[in-house]
């Protein structure tokens, strides 16, 4: 199976399912990369502007038109990319607040168990239980 930076190398599709599946340094490597692609186009196009500007020297259009085509789509894909490191990070940290909150009624339970008496436990998790 060939990693998200190789398809990007490769100039292969990348699709939700790819990004879904990365982890979050392939994720961040390949933003990486794209987000320099997209600063040497966006410079590139700079320069052609300058020079049509200030020496009357136009671009070729049919590459002018490729760049600008090419940094769009590598810039959706960086906001892909960005998309998908949001959703990691909150399922992160659901997954966390989760442990934690399983973590935390353990804590309770054998604070109960060594606090209260085995009436009392009862009944405080009979409360508990009606709480829901």
């Amino acid at each position: 199976m060939t990693t998200l930076i190789e398809k990007y190398r490769k100039a292969i599709m990348i699709t939700d399912e790819d990004l879904k599946a990365a982890s979050r340094d392939e994720l961040l490597e390949v933003k990486g990369f794209l987000d320099g692609d997209i600063l040497k186009i966006t410079t590139d196009l700079q320069v052609a502007g300058v020079k049509r500007r200030t020496e009357g020297v136009y671009s070729d259009p049919i590459w002018y038109q490729k760049a600008t085509f090419a940094k769009r789509i590598k810039g959706m894909l960086s906001q892909r990319i960005q998309t998908e490191l949001g959703r990691k990070k909150r399922l992160n940290a659901e997954v966390n607040r989760n442990e934690n909150e399983s973590r935390l009624s353990t804590r309770l339970m054998q604070a109960m168990t060594i606090v209260l008496t085995p009436e009392q436990k009862k009944i405080v998790i009979e409360t508990a239980n009606s709480l829901r």
